[in-house]
């Protein structure tokens, strides 16, 4: 299968394919791998061979990590 196919397909459940989300996030596939391995979050969805990133989880642990700036931010300037 192709990667425009795979994309496409992605986008049609809400995800990305495992190349768009390494570039995303600026990893390696080794990373990736570790953080599976890890059960680091975002946790991929397998469906055969293929990991495929949920975006709302990605969306989630972007908004967890505005929260943990924005608390941090505060503290120290209380």
């Amino acid at each position: 299968m192709d990667i425009d196919t795979l994309r496409k397909f992605a986008s049609t459940i809400d995800c990305l394919i495992e190349e768009d989300f390494y570039q995303f996030v600026g990893i390696t596939p080794l990373t990736a791998k570790a953080w599976r391995n890890r059960g680091k979050a975002p946790q991929p969805v397998l469906i055969g061979t293929r990991y495929f990133y949920p975006l709302a989880a990605i969306r989630q642990i972007i908004t967890n990590r505005t929260k943990d700036e924005s608390t941090k931010e505060t503290e120290v300037f209380l």
